[in-house]
């Protein structure tokens, strides 16, 4: 379920970073890079509770998989996480709020989730209530299996992908395609790649559908001197 976390966390950083950048004009990278680490944080519990098991072989490990997955931890992680980020970073590039804000959404991006995928999730609301919460709407199959090992599910997948295209359209038509650079992704592939893009465009005739949604001018603007 990693891999599909990572997926759907990604979208809402690209968006969270986006919004971030607009309205601080401070340097997005950090922010996306609170965000999408933060989603890893309750799956923790299962590195606590092998580690548990190695030390103590012979107890019951008193972390299960699930301990992670409430809003008891959510509220530590973001308090204690927040800060430790803003004393990293300073405030020059990233403010307290800002930082426990982003490590807040991205924990909670995990456990909306799991809601969303598992028929029973977790206690989220632990430790007021012991209740397991979901919603049954993307009920994984792990339909996807690599070497007898499941990977995944691929209507989970599918919907997450349309999810991060969804940000990036958003993004690339309030930004352009600059704001790939911060993210240093193999920078020297982002100009080959959008330049491929506008030619692929422009032999379809897609070029004018791009220029209307602001991403690209058109033909005829880029003709003139």
């Amino acid at each position: 379920m990693l891999l599909e976390h990572g997926i759907y966390t990604a979208a809402l950083a690209v968006i969270v970073a986006m919004l971030y950048e607009r309205y601080t004009k401070n340097d997005p990278i950090i922010v996306a890079g609170v965000v999408w680490l933060a989603m890893f944080i309750p799956d923790t519990d299962y590195i606590v509770r092998v580690s548990l098991q190695y030390a103590y072989p012979h107890k019951f490990p008193v972390i299960q998989h699930g301990d992670f997955h409430n809003i008891f931890v959510l509220t530590l992680v973001t308090i204690i996480g927040g800060y430790l980020v803003y004393r990293k970073y300073g405030k020059a590039k990233i403010t307290l709020l800002a930082a426990s804000t982003c490590i807040f959404l991205g924990f909670l991006s995990h456990l909306v989730e799991d809601a969303f995928v598992y028929k029973e999730a977790y206690p989220f609301l632990a430790p007021f209530t012991s209740k397991v919460w979901d919603t049954g709407f993307l009920v994984a199959t792990n339909d996807i299996v690599i070497k007898g090992i499941p990977i995944g599910s691929s209507h989970v997948y599918i919907v997450g992908i349309m999810l991060l295209s969804a940000a990036i359209m958003i993004r690339v038509r309030v930004q352009g395609f600059e704001w790939l650079e911060y993210y240093n992704i193999i920078p020297a592939l982002v100009n080959p790649v959008k330049s491929m893009v506008i030619q692929v465009a422009h032999n379809t005739g897609l070029i004018n559908v791009f220029a209307v949604a602001g991403i690209v001018q058109s033909n005829e603007e880029s003709d003139k001197p």
